[in-house]
């Protein structure tokens, strides 16, 4: 995959975190699970160590994540 910015190629590795990792449109002060429509999961494994693949472009500063869309 390479950089929507620059084109250089993409380094491939993982996000890992404590908690789910949700995209959101509004700023929260506190963890709440998604629930409000176009609240995006970016983590799977949340229950035992979330983390999603991730692409990083080291010299325009830029994280890609990739996410699948839930089952309504």
């Amino acid at each position: 995959m390479n950089c929507p910015k620059c084109g250089k190629e993409l380094e491939k590795g993982w996000i890992n975190s404590a908690r789910e990792v949700i995209y959101t449109r509004k700023l929260k002060k506190m963890f709440i699970e998604p629930s409000k429509i176009g609240d995006i999961s970016l983590t799977t494994h949340n229950m035992t160590g979330p983390r999603c693949e991730a692409y990083v472009c080291r010299d325009c500063h830029w994280v890609i994540v990739p996410y699948e869309e839930e089952d309504a």
